[in-house]
């Protein structure tokens, strides 16, 4: 994952934590869980970019795959229809 440019102002957060009642190691640790939650869970553009390039690419060989596939079908099939209608001329 890439450098997140989330800005999380710590010293704001451990202030407002102390003024509602909490201690100093109770409103720092809490704190810190927040940070850490947010700037190791967050996805960038460039994440989701990677992401989606990565699907695009899976779901083009996929559908290749499917191409290659139903082409096969197509040729037994048409080769099948070929040797139905040998047999019928040669029985007649």
């Amino acid at each position: 994952m890439t450098t997140n440019s989330l800005i999380f102002d710590t010293h704001k957060a451990v202030s407002m934590l102390e003024k509602r009642g909490l201690s100093t190691a109770a409103a720092e640790g809490i704190t810190n869980l927040v940070k850490d939650v947010t700037e190791n869970n967050l996805v960038t553009k460039v994440d989701l970019a990677a992401a989606v390039e990565a699907l695009r690419a899976d779901v083009q060989k996929q559908m290749h795959e499917l191409k290659v596939s139903l082409i096969q079908w197509m040729i037994g099939i048409q080769l099948g229809y070929g040797a139905v209608i040998v047999a019928v001329l040669a029985l007649q």
